[in-house]
Formats: C-alpha cells, sequence, structure tokens
C-alpha cells in the first residue's frame, strides 16, 4: 500500500502505512526500511534513502536467509549510478551477484550483472562491461525469461543490456557483432512490445467491466428510488383519506413537486456522468494515440536510422575514394544528428516523464554527457524545494532546447574548460549557465543568433532570460511558478 501511494505521489500517506508495519519482527524490519528508501528517493532524498538501504543491510546481517540481500544490493546500485557515485554502485552490484549465485537466482544474478556492467562501463572499463553484459544476456536466453526483456522492473533488462553491448561495438568498429545485437534487440523490444499489448488489452476490458459496473449500479438506484416512490404515494394516500378532501389538495402539490425536483436531480446526476465518462474516454483515447504514435516512432524511424548509419559505416570502411568517404561520413554523422532529435522528441512526448524535475533531470544528465565528450569539467548545483509541477510537451521541448543551445556555443565557440550550471526553486525556476571561456564579443555571429533563439523560447514560456559578458558568459534563465502553471 506504501508503494502504491508512493507511485501517485501521495507521500503522506504512504509514511502514515509504513508506519503501521511492526519493525519488531525480524522478516519486517527490513522490508519497512526498503519501503522508506523507495519513498526518500520518489522525494529527491537520494544520500536519506542510501543510508536506509545501508540499514537495512545492518538489519539482515542477523538473518540467515542470505536472498533477502538481493532486495537491498540492486536498489542501493541504481541509486548510486544515478548518483554518479559508480564505484560505489559497481561495488553494490557485485555483492548483489553474489548473493544470486549463492541462492541459485538466476534472474536476480542477471539483474545484478546489467548494473555492475553500467557501472564498469561509466568506470571506462568496455571489456568488463562487455563481459557482465554478455553473461546476462545469455543467462537470460538460457533459461528463457522473457519477462527480462521489459524496459523496467526488478528483473532486470535484457533491452537495455543489449543497447549497450549494440553501443559498444559500434566504439570498437566491430560492425558485424553491432548488426547481430540490434537485430537481438529488436526481437526483444518486439517481445516487449506484445506483452504490452497484451497488458493493454487487460486495461481495456477492466475499465468496459467497471464502466458496465457503474452504469448496472445506476439502474438499481433507479428501481429502488421508484420503489421508494411507491411506498411514499402509497403512505400519503393513506394520510390523505384521514385528512380529507382539504389535505388531499395540500398533499398532491407537494408530491408532484418533490417528484419534479427529483427527476430533476437525477437528469442532472446522469448528464455529469456522462459528460465525465466522455471527457475521460477522450483522454484515454488521446493517451493512447499518443503513445501509439510515440512507439511507432521510435520502432520504426529508430531501427531505420540505426541501419542507416551501420550500411553507411560499413560502406565507409570499405570505400578508398575521397569524396566518396566524405558524403559516407556525412550521411552517417546526419543520421546521428536525426537520431538524436528523434531522442528528445520522443522525450517530450513521454507522457510518464511530465514533471518539472524530470525535465531538469534529463537536461542535468544531458549537460553531464555532452559535456563529458568534449572534456569540458561540469560543476553542477541544485537547490530548492522542487514541486511536483507537471509540463506540457511544448514547454519540456523549450527549456530542454534552450539548455542544449547554451552548451553547444561552449563546446563549439567559447574555447572553455568549465561550465558551471545551477538550478534553484524558490517561488519560481532560476538556472545559470556559465562558462570560463572567451565570451560573446569574440565568438561568431552564430553565437549571437542562438542567444537570440534561446530568448525568444524563454519569453515563450513567460520567462526571461539576461547574457552577462566576461570573464565568459554567464546566463540567467527566471521563470515563476504562474507563468509555468499557464499551459
Amino acid at each position: 500500500m506504501a508503494s502504491a501511494y508512493c507511485d501517485l505521489g501521495r507521500y503522506d500517506l504512504a509514511e502514515e502505512q509504513l508506519a503501521l508495519c511492526d519493525t519488531s519482527l525480524p522478516e519486517v524490519h527490513p522490508n519497512v526500511l526498503e519501503g522508506m528508501a523507495y519513498l526518500l528517493e520518489a522525494q529527491g532524498e537520494r544520500t536519506n534513502a542510501l543510508k536506509k538501504l545501508d540499514r537495512a543491510a545492518e538489519v539482515m546481517a542477523v538473518d540467515p536467509e542470505p536472498w533477502g540481500y538481493i532486495g537491498v544490493y540492486s536498489p542501493m546500485a541504481r541509486m548510486k549510478m544515478a548518483g554518479g557515485d559508480h564505484v560505489g554502485a559497481l561495488q553494490a552490484a557485485s555483492s548483489c551477484m553474489e548473493v544470486a549465485a549463492g541462492t541459485g537466482d538466476e534472474a536476480g544474478w542477471c539483474t545484478c550483472s546489467i548494473l555492475a556492467g553500467e557501472a564498469e562501463l561509466a568506470l571506462g572499463n568496455s571489456g568488463g562491461a562487455e563481459r557482465l553484459l554478455r553473461s546476462a544476456l545469455d543467462t537470460a536466453r538460457y533459461h528463457g525469461y522473457l519477462g527480462l526483456a521489459r524496459e523496467t522492473g526488478d528483473e532486470g533488462s535484457m533491452v537495455h543490456a543489449a543497447a549497450m553491448l549494440r553501443d559498444i561495438y559500434l566504439r570498437q568498429n566491430r560492425l558485424k557483432e553491432a548488426v547481430e545485437m540490434t537485430t537481438y534487440w529488436s526481437e526483444l523490444k518486439d517481445t516487449l512490445n506484445l506483452m504490452d499489448g497484451r497488458l493493454e488489452v487487460l486495461r481495456t476490458n477492466m475499465r468496459r467491466k467497471a464502466l458496465t459496473d457503474s452504469l448496472e449500479l445506476v439502474r438499481i438506484a433507479k428501481e429502488a428510488q421508484c420503489e421508494s416512490d411507491g411506498q411514499l404515494q402509497r403512505e400519503q394516500d393513506r394520510r390523505r383519506a384521514l385528512l380529507g378532501w382539504g389535505s388531499a389538495a395540500l398533499v398532491l402539490l407537494s408530491l408532484i413537486a418533490y417528484f419534479l425536483v427529483t427527476r430533476l436531480k437525477q437528469a442532472r446526476r446522469m448528464a455529469a456522468l456522462e459528460k465525465n465518462q466522455l471527457r475521460q474516454e477522450a483522454v484515454i483515447a488521446d493517451l493512447r494515440v499518443r503513445e501509439e504514435l510515440r512507439r511507432d516512432v521510435h520502432d520504426d524511424l529508430g531501427s531505420g536510422l540505426s541501419a542507416l548509419k551501420l550500411r553507411s559505416e560499413l560502406a565507409l570502411r570499405d570505400e578508398t575514394e575521397g569524396p566518396k568517404r566524405e558524403r559516407l561520413r556525412a550521411l552517417s554523422a546526419k543520421a546521428d544528428e536525426l537520431m538524436s532529435s528523434m531522442r528528445e522528441l520522443l522525450w517530450s512526448m513521454d507522457t510518464e516523464r511530465r514533471s518539472l524535475r524530470d525535465t531538469v533531470d534529463h537536461c542535468t544528465l544531458y549537460a553531464r554527457s555532452y559535456l563529458s565528450e568534449h572534456d569540458i569539467k561540469l560543476e553542477l548545483t541544485l537547490t530548492g524545494d522542487w514541486p511536483d509541477l507537471p509540463l506540457d510537451p511544448r514547454q519540456r521541448r523549450n527549456l530542454f532546447l534552450v539548455v542544449k543551445e547554451a552548451l553547444h556555443n561552449v563546446v563549439k565557440h567559447a574555447n572553455a574548460s568549465t561550465v558551471m550550471m545551477a538550478w534553484e526553486w524558490s517561488d519560481g525556476m532560476d538556472l545559470v549557465i556559465q562558462d570560463d571561456g572567451i565570451g560573446l564579443a569574440s565568438t561568431t555571429d552564430h553565437a549571437g543568433n542562438g542567444l537570440s533563439n534561446m530568448r525568444e523560447r524563454i519569453q515563450e514560456l513567460g520567462g526571461t532570460l539576461d547574457a552577462d559578458n566576461g570573464p565568459g558568459l554567464r546566463l540567467h534563465v527566471r521563470i515563476t511558478e504562474d507563468a509555468l502553471k499557464q499551459r
């Protein structure tokens, strides 16, 4: 119950449910600590969440059954990975692998192997990452774990593992293996789509059944109301006979008024129910169309662009003529650019990650990855009590494109070695991006045009963008809470 409330964002009710658990029982106490860690992570308190998981591991040390450690080490590895502690994530994932191997839990072992492989990859050990990811995929395939094709879940993510292996092969120019892994990744995605389709059918049937039950309840209530009206009519007839013709007229007028008011109220209630039903069906249909469009774009265009990139790189490897090599290299770069733009568009359309905090997290992850590729140091700060404020796709995309354009100008024109990025929430959002480069006065006209485009996007969101030059370039974005709510 606490986990369900946490997923709905009702953190106060989740805490109340956890408080009802009897932590004096040794088999219950670790689970409560894990639930508290999950709750703290959902509220952005990753440091305190990790402390709860450490405490859960201490409590489980007295339990002779080691299997429960998997439920502690795997989320601990994920949290440390998300927080940038790759060494700590690798240690937690390795401990999880040892427990899973000792208990014979192949699915848990696959989960922890993927987490360890991702940590090794983040630490620059491509060989170790390849071995771990390859072992996880082979084990899952041998045991027939179709559930492991899901994107998320405690059982692991084979789709994610296949994607990481494909990227490793591409970076190492092992194109044949990259093509094979891309094919296997597509098969896993097909399995995932099939499972999601079946789940959607089940959800639709459940919603239809709930609607049928609601209409049946309305019919029963209406029949009960008619029966109640009949009983009242008979009682009033008896009294009318006793009170005489004079009182009968007054009772009849009262009955007519009561009947009309009751029918009017019933008609209003039915109209409200029908209007609410139509509104819900419209929202569900819109979400379904949006999700189908996002999935089709991801599967069809994503697979096509990946194939185009691989084929262009295969052709580039065999081509010796200079002009043709340049055209093939440009074609591969364009495919990369289109894949990046497609991922950004799909992210903006994602209905599950639509809050302001999710957008900030996405922007910071992009900044960390992009600047790291160009050997530029990032100093990141995030302060304030960020609200769970939903944003529409246009707001999320404009904010991300402003961050992307600013970092692009730094890499291409500023000749900087360090970028400071600061996010703060105080009755609105403040974003500061500052580099230690040569400043705007010495850059090309493209940087000036980019600054104009960024200012237009922020103004469209109802905010302001100020630029201060020297030393380096300092951009300050301010958007009030009221402007973010006016969608």
